[in-house]
């Protein structure tokens, strides 16, 4: 609440859920809840809080305390000696330290503590006499709300969450509070679990526990605090969850018993073995199938003005509004990050997103952070903290760089393969922890000719960090269409290729798309480079207009003769466009065939455009006449 008096009680409510502080109504006075089940009914919805405290205007405030609010309190009661037992705590430990206080209408105190990432129970007398926890489970009254006393509950003058930020419990309060660290079965472990042995140490109790009879719930309870208290750092409680559950659904063995588990963890802390028996096969999934993966790291690249920053906006549209892709495969709803600064927010982004019909309240564009001097800049891929939080916001499914290059910290060379992967691995680790799928985006370098998973700017560290890759170029076959091809994948098979165009809607650019594409990324950034490798295309082109003089002929037949007549499928590939073929499926599907054809139109219109590098231009002229 603000240091001036609140009006009303739907006022002060509505200020707590500002807070980020989930409220529901209380008799008044008193503190019995009026809804039932509130500790999930409890909210920050301002629609809900409306209605409540429109229906008794005059409710108490409760809160819950715990991880619904993100803090737990110390209730000292001094009509049970609550003040003397907390007196003679400080003076054995020392003072608490500065945080947010209220005074409750009989006359004890709230004492506002950040919740420390795991369990904290309610209990009372947990600390001694008058000395209460209020935990997960728990609730509070709030300042403003009216005792039976008649008091009101009030924030201390000096401790208002105007004033001061909820404090970090000191170490001797949470020692006094944390639960066991030792299953009590002979599982021991050592005093901190390094990064790179917590997992497989946390399912190893997680099985010992199993083995002797504890539940799932109990289980997870407790390797929160292990995980709380020993990893170094802690991994994520989605991490943990997903240890337990994996840990329960296999049969009990006789090394997780208490004795078996105590031999496992004789072996050296630098030692990490996992028996490949206890990993859990897990499948990949996908924001969209095949194409960008969600928790890793997916790559497109391009030249500019091809329309890949108008595509990633056309995906997070889909994203954010729970439309299907572009292949017709259901998308994941949720938010979006864009991180960009090519584009202007105002006259490019939100148009283009508006007319690919995103939902704009679940999109947000991350423009700076601060530095340690305290001023504002554009932030980095380094920048974690700022991206978790973007994510957190709207729930977001999927991250857009936009280029990259340009959220590279400045003392990272993007053509050092070191530099890019430091960089780029807790990124991806950030990706994983919290389910997004990650898109950067990068512009092609001037190499021609080489294969396409090095044409891609910067280090190829940047692709190999990446689990998948994708290109946008130019379609050969026609000017006004682009393709997006498969690079590089490590999770499926390669992807099809998709067709599309970009169009102008009042000036803004929007995605068309136009089906599959037979077209793959190498072909596609293929050229000539020598006047060898132009008779070579010369050659491969004089075989496809005879092949293909009498009408269509299936892909896979054109290849098979072409590499009884020892011409490569990449040459092959690479004529195609010289040569004015066309391609078209006759069904889609998986029974769908490409075929090739000769484009009559399109023939004179290549002879024209190749002219310079096929030698034998008007030779050809002739065969094309027979046609």
């Amino acid at each position: 609440m603000t240091r001036t008096a609140v009006a009303t009680m739907l006022d002060a409510a509505l200020d707590y859920a500002r807070r980020g502080w989930p409220v529901f109504p209380c008799d008044s006075p008193g503190k019995t809840p009026k809804i039932k089940d509130w500790p999930n009914q409890a909210t920050t919805d301002p629609a809900t809080i409306r209605q409540w405290w429109t229906r008794w205007p005059h409710a108490n405030i409760g809160i819950p305390t715990g991880e619904r609010s993100g803090f737990f309190v110390l209730d000292v009661d001094p009509r049970h000696g609550g003040d003397d037992t907390l007196r003679d705590l400080e003076a054995q430990h020392g003072a608490l330290p500065a945080t947010v206080e209220a005074q409750t209408g009989g006359g004890g105190q709230h004492i506002l503590f950040r919740c420390p990432g795991y369990p904290v129970k309610s209990g009372s007398g947990v600390l001694g006499p008058g000395l209460d926890i209020k935990g997960d489970g728990g609730y509070i009254v709030a300042p403003q709300s009216l005792h039976e006393s008649g008091r009101h509950y009030v924030f201390e003058a000096s401790s208002h969450p105007d004033d001061v930020a909820i404090a970090k419990a000191p170490a001797w309060l949470l020692d006094k509070l944390r639960p066991e660290a030792t299953n009590g079965n002979g599982f021991t472990v050592g005093e901190k679990i390094k990064d790179g042995t917590r997992n497989d140490t946390l399912y190893r109790l997680a099985r010992s526990e199993k083995a002797r009879g504890l539940s799932p719930k109990a289980s997870l309870a407790a390797l929160r605090v292990m995980n709380a208290e020993r990893c170094e750092p802690p991994l994520p409680d989605a991490e943990i969850e997903k240890i337990v559950s994996n840990a329960f659904k296999q049969p009990d063995r006789p090394e997780f018993t208490a004795t078996g588990a105590t031999e496992t963890q004789s072996q050296p802390e630098d030692v990490v073995i996992i028996r490949l028996a206890d990993v859990q096969p897990e499948p990949v999934t996908w924001l969209w199938p095949r194409r960008i993966p969600l928790g890793k790291l997916t790559v497109l690249d391009g030249d500019p003005g091809l329309g890949k920053s108008t595509l990633a906006f056309d995906v997070a549209a889909r994203v954010s509004n729970g439309s299907a892709m572009p292949d017709g495969s259901p998308s994941l709803p949720g938010g979006a990050v864009i991180l960009t600064l090519e584009d202007g927010l105002a006259d490019t982004v939100v148009p283009r997103l508006k007319v690919a019909g995103a939902d704009l309240e679940k999109i947000v564009a991350l423009q700076g952070v601060k530095g340690v001097d305290g001023k504002l800049r554009v932030p980095t891929v380094e920048d974690l903290a700022a991206l978790t939080c973007a994510c957190k916001q709207v729930v977001a499914r999927i991250v857009i760089i936009d280029p990259l290059m340009a959220y590279l910290p400045s003392q990272r060379n993007s053509w050092r393969d070191q530099d890019v992967r430091q960089a780029l691995a807790p990124l991806t680790k950030m990706a994983e922890d919290l389910g997004v799928a990650v898109l950067v985006i990068r512009h092609l370098n001037k190499s021609g000719g080489s294969q396409s998973i090095y044409r891609g700017g910067g280090s190829i560290g940047i692709v190999g960090a990446a689990r998948m890759a994708l290109l946008v170029a130019k379609d050969p076959e026609n000017e006004e269409r682009r393709i997006l091809a498969g690079i590089k994948t490590n999770l499926s098979r390669m992807p099809e290729s998709l067709a599309f165009r970009v169009e102008a809607i009042d000036d803004t650019a929007r995605i068309v798309w136009d089906g599959a594409s037979s077209h793959t990324a190498d072909a596609l950034l293929a050229a000539p480079v020598s006047q060898e490798e132009r008779s070579v295309l010369e050659e491969a082109a004089d075989f496809l207009r005879s092949i293909l003089k009498n009408g269509p002929v299936e892909v896979r037949t054109i290849q098979t003769t072409a590499r009884q007549a020892g011409i490569a499928d990449a040459t092959l590939r690479r004529a195609k466009s010289f040569a004015g073929v066309t391609s078209k499926r006759d069904t889609f599907g998986e029974g769908g065939k490409w075929f090739w054809s000769l484009d009559a139109q399109k023939v004179s219109k290549v002879l024209i455009q190749n002219s310079e590098h096929l030698r034998g231009a008007m030779s050809i002229l002739g065969d094309f006449e027979e046609v």
